[in-house]
């Protein structure tokens, strides 16, 4: 199933100064949280979530999410795809050392991005009209690189699949294989942003014409929590599952940084969504999809009491109606 999304105005073509963006955090096998928080938040607005924000950034497996909702996926679909698909994607096997040597591969995640996408894997991020960016890393240069979509970068969007974009954003060192694309070689975007809220901000006032003190962003968590534990050396060397460790605190910690300084900036028009588990959730937990979805059902439970999480489920179709009106 797909929703069919309508064709909207972009809002800085009608004059409007008010917007709104989603932001998905990484997180791995936890996007089954993001999944879960979008499907109550579709049931909410009774609409797709690509209609109720002006602009949809992700990152990994946020990204993924990001380019579904785009697509017109309902969340709920893509809440299902990644519960079917992730013990396939995170299937134990012998590994070799290194850090970034990939504990899986890559055939399963293009799997389960298809199941995802279906047919709209092989659209192009150049054609796609929804405005959504998601975040990658060139390990050919080891600069931040974003993926933009027709709607946000106009000519300047990236002329890639939406598979392609998806198996960029979530390639996550000592997890996947580098994604190549054309002569480039890229990796997991948390390693830059793995929350993306300010680069969304950045990119709706850049791109979309938005006035800084009337952005208000939805920024969905993936109930992360710092790495706990000691890290044990041998030898001088660092185990291949310390590496590993790293890799996972480098995202929490720039997510941490990420998000404090937006809810600095924006204040109260800037909503977090999130719920840390008591024990940590590792990227690649798959024996703990039914605690992502407790976790998921007591972040909203608290969220729902927010008149924000519910005045950002109306903002935006209020808005284009008075808009047509003042016009009509």
């Amino acid at each position: 199933m797909t929703y069919r999304l309508q064709d909207t105005t972009n809002p800085v073509h009608a004059g409007l100064a008010m917007m709104s963006c989603l932001s998905l955090s990484g997180g791995g096998v936890r996007g089954l949280f993001t999944a879960r928080i979008l499907t109550a938040f579709e049931e909410a607005a009774n609409a797709p979530a690509a209609e109720r924000f002006d602009l949809i950034g992700g990152t990994s497996i946020g990204g993924i999410i990001a380019i579904g909702l785009a697509a017109g996926i309902p969340a709920a679909a893509i809440h299902a795809a990644i519960a079917d698909n992730a013990p396939s994607i995170f299937k134990k096997r012998f590994h070799r050392f290194g850090l970034f040597t990939a504990l899986y591969p890559k055939p399963p995640l293009r799997k389960a991005i298809r199941a995802i996408l279906g047919d709209h894997a092989d659209r192009r991020l150049s054609e796609l009209p929804v405005p959504v960016l998601v975040t990658a890393v060139d390990h050919t240069n080891g600069s931040s690189h974003l993926f933009r979509s027709l709607g946000l970068a106009e000519k300047d969007a990236d002329d890639v699949t939406l598979m392609d974009a998806a198996l960029a954003t979530s390639a996550a060192p000592t997890l996947f294989p580098p994604h190549r694309i054309g002569d480039r070689v890229y990796v997991d975007g948390g390693l830059a942003a793995n929350a993306p809220d300010l680069i969304a901000v950045s990119e709706a006032m850049a791109r979309l014409g938005a006035i800084p003190e009337k952005v208000h962003v939805l920024s969905i968590g993936t109930a992360g929590k710092a790495v706990e534990g000691k890290p044990v050396w041998f030898g001088g060397r660092i185990p291949w599952i310390m590496r590993h460790r790293i890799v996972e605190l480098t995202l929490a910690a720039q997510e941490h940084a990420s998000t404090l300084q937006a809810s600095r900036i924006l204040g109260t028009r800037y909503l977090r969504v999130d719920k840390a588990p008591q024990r940590p959730i590792r990227l690649d937990e798959v024996e703990r999809l039914a605690d992502l979805d407790k976790l998921a059902a007591e972040a909203l439970e608290t969220v729902t009491k927010d008149k924000r999480w519910h005045e950002t489920a109306n903002r935006r179709a209020r808005r284009l109606v008075e808009a047509e009106a003042a016009s009509a």
